[in-house]
């Protein structure tokens, strides 16, 4: 990025929806008029990845402590505990199971019997987790999609290595 670029930054309402691309000193305004809580995803352009508003160092004396879902809201971590760490944050159970890791898990078991459908539980895993790395954690199933993959691969070890004791022997 050049040194006159200004980074750009997006953020997902409650209807989930982005906003125009803004700067952090229209972000430092929304904060002051009450529109960022502190649990408020901002998607970063520049490094493409999603924090929530109150990890934003120059945010933070602007946001104003809003109302925090009492009930375990899909954008609020727990209110007893700490924010989770950025790595441990696509694992967070947000909302409901992604429907594309059921499907890679679902087609993940069947290929033990069904060989061929493991390709389609590699492919759908591989997706789902790439969906979950680069989207906010408005659904979950992080691990559901990641036992697709490895029975994906444990299917595709089992066909191959029955082709290898199928082989003709000279």
């Amino acid at each position: 990025m050049a040194p006159s670029e200004e980074t750009k930054f997006q953020v997902l309402d409650d209807s989930l929806q982005k906003s125009e691309p803004l700067t952090m000193e229209e972000l430092e305004t929304w904060a002051a008029a009450g529109r960022l809580h502190p649990t408020t995803w901002i998607w970063n352009c520049g490094t493409r990845t999603w924090k929530l508003a109150g990890e934003f160092p120059k945010l933070a004396p602007h946001i104003q402590a809003g109302p925090t879902p009492q009930d375990g809201g899909k954008f609020c971590p727990p209110i007893f505990g700490p924010l989770p760490s950025p790595s441990a944050r696509h694992r967070w159970q947000a909302g409901p199971t992604s429907p594309l890791a059921i499907t890679a898990f679902l087609c993940g078991i069947a290929s033990l019997w069904i060989g061929p459908i493991a390709w389609l539980a590699i492919g759908l895993g591989h997706f789902a987790q790439w969906r979950f790395r680069h989207t906010p954690p408005v659904v979950g199933g992080f691990t559901l999609a990641l036992y697709g993959l490895w029975l994906g691969y444990l299917s595709v070890s089992l066909l191959l290595f029955r082709l290898w004791l199928d082989r003709p022997v000279p």
